[in-house]
């Protein structure tokens, strides 16, 4: 019997920061639909609502209407670090291109190992 050898390179995983879900208070006006809002800043108002009271209880399809985010977005925010939520709170940087950061730090770590 002839044995086949994989010549496909594994990848290391890398776990994802959980950032601890922190109550914060969210004022009415954010939730108006006139204040105008970036998306990855309705994700994280969505990911607020989540993180919210228990007795609001507000599921991800609930978090992501009031919000007007979607569910991928929501996804990405709830992994951000204290860091990173920051950079996107500040305008910095947006969803997309905190994956970016995170490929691209995958990629270099998969250099060296």
């Amino acid at each position: 019997m002839v044995e086949h050898h994989s010549e496909r390179v594994l990848t290391p995983v890398i776990p994802r920061p959980q950032a601890q879900p922190v109550v914060r208070r969210i004022p009415g006006w954010r939730l108006d639909s006139r204040y105008r809002q970036s998306a990855s800043q309705r994700a994280l108002l969505a990911c607020d609502l989540i993180a919210g009271a228990p007795a609001q209880g507000f599921t991800w399809a609930e978090a992501a209407a009031v919000a007007g985010s979607n569910s991928r977005y929501i996804g990405i925010a709830k992994t951000l670090s204290p860091q990173e939520r920051a950079r996107v709170e500040a305008g910095e940087i947006n969803l997309n291109g905190i994956l970016r950061e995170r490929r691209r730090i995958a990629a270099e770590i998969a250099k060296i190992a």
